[in-house]
């Protein structure tokens, strides 16, 4: 892992997380290698990408199983083999990631966080297969809306860093459950990941009494407007970290702001 400053708050002596969501979506296509170099170039100090599987059970770097909306071709990632996905480009050209391909590519240079999107607990066996050969994890994070294939991948891999994804609700398969105290808990996760529409400073306070970071994220289209009162709002609440659309923006934004922090190697 290459040295990389880190933003502290002076007034909470911990470092804020910027973390790419998607690479720099904002300037390059989603989930793209050229997304992924630039945030690289950024001074986020993490990538979040989303993983999909394919028919035969290849792991590729995209957030929705159509294809239509980031390669302009009909089809699904769950109905293709890796092969014919090698086959496409994604709209700039690139070509469609592979999870072993990111893993290669970046994990030396910088922190990744896979969003895992299947709720199956089955893919997540494949998923814990997939990851073994990068062993130790500790500049790798899992994430998932699903309770399910973070048990399965806690039971098959312990050491594996885990975090839950929340933006108000769950698909448990109890209502009862539908409780981001017991979704950590079920999980054991290390990190929680809110939406900046739910997270409030009591959830904060809980995750950190619970030796849990907090790292917020934002949908494509939150931080359009008005972003820095976004991210002033979560320095003043308390998080560890967020997952923004504009990581360099963000990180220049954190850099100026000399009441709130200051750059710490």
């Amino acid at each position: 892992m290459q040295d990389q400053p880190l933003l502290v708050f002076a007034h909470e002596g911990v470092p804020l997380i910027v973390i790419a969501h998607r690479g720099a979506c904002k300037e390059e296509l989603e989930n793209s290698y050229s997304a992924f170099d630039l945030a690289l170039s950024s001074g986020a100090k993490r990538i979040e990408f989303d993983i999909q599987c394919t028919k035969d059970h290849r792991f590729v770097v995209i957030h929705d199983d159509d294809l239509e909306r980031v390669t302009g071709h009909p089809g699904k990632v769950s109905e293709s083999t890796l092969t014919e996905l090698n086959k496409l480009r994604l709209l700039n050209g690139d070509p469609i990631p592979t999870l072993e391909d990111m893993l290669q590519r970046y994990r030396s240079q910088i922190e990744l966080n896979l969003e895992f999107k299947p709720s199956s607990t089955h893919l997540a066996k494949l998923l814990a297969s997939a990851l073994k050969p990068f062993k130790p994890y500790e500049d790798l994070i899992v994430s998932s809306f699903h309770p399910d294939p973070l048990i399965t991948l806690k039971s098959l891999e312990p050491s594996l860093p885990l975090a839950c994804l929340w933006d108000g609700h769950w698909q448990w398969q109890s209502p009862s459950l539908n409780n981001p105290k017991l979704f950590l808990e079920h999980t054991h996760a290390v990190a929680f990941h809110p939406s900046i529409e739910k997270v409030t400073k009591e959830w904060v306070q809980y995750a950190h009494s619970h030796d849990m970071k907090v790292y917020t994220y934002a949908g494509m289209t939150e931080e359009d407007d008005d972003r820095e009162s976004i991210w002033s709002y979560l320095v003043a609440i308390g998080v560890d970290g967020h997952c923004t659309n504009y990581p360099a923006q963000m990180v220049s934004w954190l850099r100026e702001e000399q009441d709130y922090g200051i750059e710490h190697s």
